[in-house]
């Protein structure tokens, strides 16, 4: 008998930790309890994580949003009495009068669904209908040549800034990481010589990973912008702020996203106008498309699907057209040529 008593108390000391945790972290979060702004965004971050399963980084973008929409200077969303006719005229007036676009509209949904999910209300009895998606432009990328410029010009008098710029461009375009999230996120024991392979962490699913065998010069080459020469450029900066991130600032601090989206977004203008970062990834979907053509006499999906991460066989099919439209103009392999540092000899 006392042994149960004793079992059951300490089942007792167990449990009051996880109530605690539950009790500050409700499934349902009622506004008026919270006695500030930040407090209140705060409570249903914590939701939005816990309940919602949504990213951290999807989370901080929706709040972002929910600080601008609070301090809108026509129809400013009260978040701590959510109205429903409020938040029509809201989003009316950004399409209209802000001549905001289907997706700029969709953060605002979305930043609102997340809190009427906090709160217990069923977004769909809010019912909003985004305008039309826009027919999206031809993609222009850079070709080969171009690319081989982008990796190789100065950017900068300090050695290390330069050459750290100049290998972010290079692992961009041959990996094809979705930036910025990806390249943030690796570390460098994702590197692994002896298999000449990468382990990438994919924030968008979940920080699931996926290994890809990139051609060995790209990981331990000698004299090629290699993961393994950046290793070297590294070791010049590091501190006891930098971690295990693979890529550090002059400071010797890890990136974050938004400042390694804008300096890629910065010195790729200087050379090709188009360039976004995001770019080099839909680069290297064509480049190696192309790559399975020249050694297969087709273009294997498969096997680009898996590299990139694609959930859906139909995003990597999306790319043949495009791969099918630059290849006639550049038939040849592009991730060797830009190896080869030679736009001369592209074979």
């Amino acid at each position: 008998m006392k042994t149960n008593q004793k079992h059951h108390k300490n089942i007792r000391r167990t449990e009051l930790p996880r109530k605690k945790s539950f009790q500050s972290n409700p499934i349902q979060i009622h506004p008026h309890t919270c006695e500030s702004l930040p407090e209140l965004l705060n409570a249903v971050s914590n939701h939005a994580h816990r309940w919602q399963r949504l990213e951290h980084s999807t989370i901080d973008h929706r709040m972002r949003y929910a600080r601008r929409m609070v301090n809108h200077p026509i129809f400013p969303i009260n978040f701590f009495n959510l109205d429903y006719t409020q938040f029509i005229a809201y989003m009316h007036y950004r399409e209209d009068y802000e001549l905001a676009g289907h997706y700029a509209l969709k953060h605002d949904l979305q930043t609102i669904h997340t809190f009427l999910h906090a709160y217990g209300i069923d977004p769909k009895t809010w019912y909003y209908r985004l305008p039309p998606k826009p027919h999206h432009n031809q993609r222009i990328l850079p070709l080969p040549n171009i690319v081989h410029i982008i990796i190789n010009t100065t950017y900068s008098e300090d050695p290390y800034e330069n050459a750290l710029i100049q290998y972010l461009h290079a692992h961009n375009f041959w990996v094809g990481w979705r930036v910025p999230s990806e390249p943030c996120l690796m570390t460098v024991d994702d590197i692994d010589f002896d298999t000449n392979s990468l382990i990438i962490t994919e924030q968008k699913k979940h920080h699931s990973t996926r290994q890809i065998f990139p051609e060995p010069v790209i990981i331990s080459g000698k004299t090629r912008k290699s993961f393994k020469n950046w290793l070297t450029w590294r070791d010049k900066v590091q501190t006891s702020t930098s971690g295990d991130a693979l890529y550090l600032q002059p400071s010797g601090k890890p990136f974050t996203p938004n400042y390694l989206r804008q300096r890629l977004s910065t010195t790729g203008k200087q050379i090709f106008p188009h360039f976004r970062p995001y770019d080099a990834r839909h680069w290297c979907a064509v480049a190696r498309l192309i790559q399975t053509k020249i050694q297969t006499g087709r273009y294997d999906c498969y096997v680009v699907k898996t590299w990139l991460g694609h959930e859906k066989l139909a995003t990597t099919e999306g790319y043949i057209q495009h791969a099918e439209n630059y290849f006639t103009r550049a038939p040849f392999d592009w991730i060797k040529h830009t190896l080869k540092y030679n736009s001369k000899n592209p074979t």
